[in-house]
């Protein structure tokens, strides 16, 4: 009974030790510098997307978009980019032909791009 019971709790202490904690991921964005206005590739709009929210931007169709920064950790369908007009906004990447950000992709692999991960929390800006 008394092997059972070291058993059990040996059992126990493993178990709670071996948990690990969630990983919470801070809210990043990838660029290519620190200050996220570096160009990482130009790409045509192919869906019209209006906003009235201040931090999207409002999309016509054939419009071309600079991409500044990719979303990184919790928003991974968004992007940040620059209008011709110089208006600066996320959008949503199924807005854009995607064979430009494959391209980009394929091209930081080959050239071992580096790009810097900044932080969207309030706290570190």
């Amino acid at each position: 009974m008394k092997i059972g019971l070291v058993v059990q709790l040996f059992c126990s202490f493993s178990f709670v030790f071996a948990a690990k904690a969630p990983v919470t991921s801070a809210k990043s964005k990838l660029c290519g510098n620190d200050k996220c206005d570096e160009i990482l590739f130009k790409a045509k709009v192919k869906r019209v997307m209006g906003s009235t929210h201040e931090a999207f931007l409002s999309l016509t169709e054939g419009a071309l978009i600079d991409v500044t920064a990719v979303k990184f950790s919790d928003r991974t369908d968004l992007m940040e980019g620059v209008l011709a007009d110089g208006s600066r906004g996320n959008f949503y990447i199924g807005a854009i032909d995607i064979g430009s950000y494959i391209e980009f992709l394929r091209n930081a692999i080959q050239q071992k791009k580096e790009l810097k991960e900044i932080s969207q929390d309030r706290n570190d800006v």
